[in-house]
């Protein structure tokens, strides 16, 4: 935008939606949180030029039912309040409901699914390591990580990483993607990049081939006697994965920490498919940021 387009103002409006048709327990908690928040619908002016911000009413009206299964699925009322302000803040595109959604704990530290000394744990989407390095250093080292990332220079950057690390022996990095079957990928970006992903043809974003491959092989090859806890941070790939690692979930029942905030249809796809696994999964939500990135199921077959 250039110099003399800098000028911005702000005025507020009262928002009063048409929810009459929201009568499932989420939509009635959306409205809830909305009413206790006072909310109010910004529309910033720009050299006098009033620029509309419109709610996305349509995203809870509809998915309400969609919603509202996954809502009542989840175990306790700390994860049904976190999955509404997440809602809200989708429904009314607003930041404010984001920030009250932050959980207490720590990503990827629910208690439910919480790694534990002595643990086999699948880092599917392991970036730059550190979240494999956090897991080891919690348990004193006492654990196994296998560190999934698809990316040359992501690779190289977690073994940069690590190299000083006194517990690096734990943890071995494969440098290939999750997917739900093998097969060449592509990357979408060939630099150090959180929101780097695999895709299925070349672009000029996607500048080079990569290995993919269902994690149910991948544990074969490499003889594990267990899998403990199974971390997805994939970019959107994750209910695809989630259909190559069926065979490990179900023999060996780990905890999953799967993030769901990359695709709107993740909120219900992914945690339908934990359910319609029939192994008794207990479902929870954690939200670990100020807007609407690290949003993360967390399910285990033991309730707390």
């Amino acid at each position: 935008m250039s110099s003399n387009h800098t000028k911005q103002t702000t005025s507020l409006e009262v928002f009063q939606p048409n929810t009459t048709q929201w009568n499932s327990s989420v939509g009635k908690h959306v409205l809830a949180l909305a009413k206790k928040l006072c909310f109010k619908v910004t529309h910033p002016k720009i050299d006098g030029v009033t620029i509309p911000m419109r709610p996305d009413i349509d995203f809870m009206t509809l998915n309400e039912a969609r919603l509202d299964k996954v809502y009542e699925r989840l175990v306790d009322a700390d994860s049904k309040e976190c999955f509404a302000y997440l809602i809200a803040a989708a429904v009314y595109n607003n930041p404010r409901f984001y920030h009250n959604a932050i959980s207490s704990y720590r990503q990827y530290w629910h208690p439910a699914a919480i790694a534990q000394k002595g643990d086999v744990i699948l880092d599917l989407g392991a970036f730059d390591g550190v979240s494999a390095v956090d897991y080891l250093v919690e348990l004193d080292g006492n654990a196994e990580v296998i560190a999934m990332e698809p990316g040359k220079d992501n690779y190289d950057y977690i073994l940069k990483n690590i190299e000083s690390f006194h517990y690096k022996d734990k943890i071995q990095v494969i440098n290939q993607g999750s997917w739900s079957k093998k097969k060449k990928m592509y990357f979408s970006y060939d630099v150090v990049h959180p929101g780097a992903s695999v895709v299925e043809k070349g672009t000029k974003y996607s500048r080079y081939e990569i290995d993919v491959t269902d994690v149910d092989s991948l544990v074969q090859e490499l003889k594990l006697e267990k899998v403990s806890l199974i971390k997805m941070d994939i970019e959107g790939a994750e209910l695809e994965s989630l259909k190559g690692v069926t065979e490990v979930i179900k023999k060996y029942k780990p905890k999953l920490q799967i993030s769901i905030y990359h695709k709107p249809e993740d909120y219900w796809e992914i945690s339908n498919f934990i359910e319609n696994l029939g192994l008794g999964y207990k479902q929870y939500l954690g939200h670990h940021y100020f807007g609407f990135w690290e949003s993360v199921l967390y399910a285990s077959t033991t309730e707390i």
